[in-house]
This record gives C-alpha cells, structure tokens and sequence, in this order.
C-alpha cells in the first residue's frame, strides 16, 4: 500500500519527539518533521499537513490561519495538501474559527495518537476527521441526552475505564479538586450516593 506523505508542524521538542516515536517506519504514514519557519520548503512534498498550534508564535499562528486558505500571487496555499490541526484547545469559538476556515482534521492531544494516524488516512482520501473529544466540544449543545456537559461526559468515561482522580486531571490538565467536583455533578444529575454507583451507570458514552 503506498505510503501518505505526512509532514508535521511543531514548534515542542517533547511533541516532536513524541511523533517522530509513534509515526517513523509507520507501513500507511511517510513521515517528515520540521518546525514552522522551514514551512515553505516542504509544502508541495506532502499530501497532509499537521499544525501542531502548541507555544505558537503570533506570527507561526498567523501562517496556519492564512494558509486554510489564502492565496500568494494566484495560488491556493495547501491546495494540494490536506490540513490537520493538532491542539490541547478546548475553547469552542478557536476550534469553530478552524472549522469554519475549512479545515480538514482536528485532533486533540488528549486522545490517543491513533485518533491522529486514523485522521492522517480519512483527510488523504478527502474526508474530514474530528476527534470525539473535539466533536464533544463542538457539539452545537453543550448538554448530552443524560444532562451531562462535554467535560463531565469526558470525566465520566475516564472513571468508567478505572482511572483516579490524580490521573483524570493530569490528562485533563486541571487538578484533582476540580476532578473530585465534576464527580459530585455527575452524581448529582444521576441521583448516586457513591462514586462507585458510577461503575454501575447502563449508558452510551459515544
């Protein structure tokens, strides 16, 4: 199977790292990994592009934003590659900004890398690809059908798959008090006693 030329973006080294690890000698992924000021240099070799938007400069931010799309002298920069933004943003009106410039992915870096491989092939072969923890994000109501918000269907599925407090908030970012306080929501809307009873919850988290 031919091979989809990738180039990531990322000004991080601990990011890079953590990418070159997953994708070098991938069997689907040809990889290529630089940071944004040699950009140009890459742009016509590659069939998908990965932004990674963290510790961006204004104006690395800027050349994401002019390129989804803009033109120079006539041409459609990144016309001929497709475009995933690789991001830590939960802020719904900066992931709307992207989503309405036509972008073509969004994966955000709490979900496993896979989620990034799997929207790597589904934006090569033209479609788009959001993340499910983007897509809870986006969700034009930030209610579910339990009356949950986005964050606490996201905590909930965390502590469904056995994880602690300490390790929810560090994959959230946030601390365990704010962790301990989502719980008590949770329990709250689903008239529980005990954290355990959530182990017990018959729901779809999809």
């Amino acid at each position: 199977m031919r091979k989809i030329k990738t180039l990531f973006l990322s000004t991080q080294p601990s990011v890079l790292a953590a990418l070159i690890s997953f994708f070098t000698n991938d069997p689907l992924v040809l990889s290529d990994f630089d940071d944004y000021a040699n950009y140009n240099k890459h742009r016509k070799k590659c069939e998908v592009v990965v932004f990674d938007d963290g510790s961006l400069k204004n104006n690395e931010f800027e050349m994401i934003k002019e390129n989804i799309p803009a033109k120079e002298n006539g041409y459609e920069y990144c016309s001929y590659a497709g475009k995933i933004l690789y991001t830590y943003n939960t802020n719904k009106e900066y992931l709307r900004f992207f989503e309405s410039k036509g972008i073509d992915g969004i994966v955000s870096k709490r979900a496993d890398m896979k989620n990034l491989k799997e929207a790597i092939i589904n934006v090569a072969r033209g479609k788009k690809y959001y993340c499910k923890y983007v897509k809870d994000f986006l969700s034009e109501n930030d209610k579910d059908t339990k009356g949950l918000t986005a964050r606490e269907n996201e905590i909930l599925q965390l502590v469904k798959e056995g994880y602690k407090n300490k390790d929810i908030a560090e994959k959230l970012f946030l601390s365990p008090k704010t962790i301990s306080t989502h719980k008590e929501n949770i329990k709250q809307k689903f008239g529980l006693k005990t954290v355990n009873e959530i182990f017990k919850l018959n729901i779809s988290l999809t």
